[in-house]
């Protein structure tokens, strides 16, 4: 079972993510307002447990002018 994601870099919003202190459970709850990545950590987390890199290779990363506030 996943623990703990290093970092997460070039993917949606996740400019330059370095992990905090946080390690992952059985049930972890994600939460957050719109636009800050709750959707494409879904689609990390998806793509590590099969081989297609489809869902993380489509997020585009969004300009901070441009995210929701």
């Amino acid at each position: 079972m996943l623990k703990r994601i290093k970092e997460i870099s070039g993917v949606g919003p996740y400019i330059s993510c370095k992990a905090a202190a946080v390690e992952l459970k059985k049930l972890t709850l994600i939460y957050g307002s719109n636009s800050y990545g709750k959707s494409t950590l879904c689609d990390v987390l998806r793509t590590l447990e099969t081989p297609d890199t489809t869902p993380i290779k489509e997020r585009k990363t969004i300009p901070a002018s441009a995210a929701q506030k």
